[in-house]
């Protein structure tokens, strides 16, 4: 579980994203997130194919209403890994949420398709999630 709160400030109860860690091969795993609004815009129903819609809304809890948000994940290629084909880097390892406009921690990439909250008249801060790929190398300091 994440354990930042989605509606930090701004919803009516705690809203947290669950993901599950594996090491097994013979499972599809994650490989790309995106958080797209419903209804689906025209422009991105074609992009969507190969795709699959999570459970719940985004904005679920928050007051005043905002229109749905749901987040969206593409599974990895079975076939790749039957071939040899490792996808260690590609798959999403990690999620954390980010708060206002800082960068993401080390390793860490926004998810596609914008915000999950945007401020609205200083009444709370932006709200994004971030995830990582595979397991980066230690940073090394100078």
């Amino acid at each position: 579980m994440v354990t930042k709160d989605l509606n930090l400030r701004t919803g009516i109860w705690y809203l947290n994203i669950y993901y599950r860690r594996t090491r097994r091969l013979d499972v599809p795993l994650i490989t790309d997130l995106r958080v797209v609004p419903e209804p689906v815009p025209d422009t991105l129903t074609s992009d969507l194919e190969g795709w699959t819609q999570a459970q719940g809304d985004l904005h679920d809890g928050i007051w005043p209403t905002q229109p749905l948000m749901r987040l969206w994940y593409k599974l990895s290629d079975q076939g790749m890994k039957r071939q040899g084909i490792t996808e260690n880097d590609q798959i999403i390892t990690e999620l954390d949420i980010v708060y206002g406009d800082s960068e993401p921690f080390f390793g860490f990439q926004r998810v596609q398709g914008g915000k999950v909250l945007d401020e609205r008249a200083g009444r709370w801060e932006s709200v994004d999630l971030a995830y990582r790929r595979g397991n980066p190398g230690q940073l090394i300091r100078p």
